[in-house]
C-alpha cells in the first residue's frame, strides 16, 4: 500500500491560489502525516540574510564563499526560525533529522 505522506516530496502553488504567503512557491515538504505537515520554500531568496547568519544561531561557523550564499525565504509562518535543508554528509545531533534517502534538515531544535 503506498503512503498517502507528502514527506520529501514538492509542492507547487497553482496560479490564482488566492493566498499571498504562497504565491508562486515551490515547498519542499520535511514533514507531512495526519496531526501535522512542515514544508520549506525552496524558490525566494531573502536578500537581507546569508548562509553564514543563519548558521551562527546554529552555533556553527563557516568559512569562505559559502558563508556569503543566499538563503532561501523558507515560509511564512515561523519567521523567527532558521533550518538547512542539505545533505546526509552533516548531522548536528538532535537538531538534525532525517527527511529522506540523502536529505536532512538541520535547526534549533527537533524544527517538526
Amino acid at each position: 500500500m503506498e503512503s498517502d505522506s507528502l514527506t520529501g516530496k514538492l509542492l507547487v502553488a497553482m496560479p490564482g491560489m488566492g493566498d499571498p504567503r504562497f504565491d508562486r512557491s515551490v515547498i519542499f515538504m520535511c514533514a507531512h502525516d495526519a496531526d501535522h505537515a512542515m514544508g520549506l520554500i525552496i524558490n525566494k531568496p531573502k536578500d537581507e540574510v546569508t548562509l553564514s547568519d543563519v548558521l551562527e544561531h546554529l552555533g556553527l561557523e563557516v568559512e569562505g564563499a559559502l558563508g556569503a550564499r543566499a538563503v532561501l525565504d523558507g515560509g511564512p509562518v515561523r519567521t523567527d526560525r532558521g533550518f538547512v535543508l542539505h545533505s546526509e554528509d552533516f548531522a548536528a545531533g538532535e537538531a538534525t533529522q532525517t527527511i529522506g534517502p540523502g536529505i536532512r534538515l538541520t535547526g534549533r531544535g527537533r524544527g517538526r
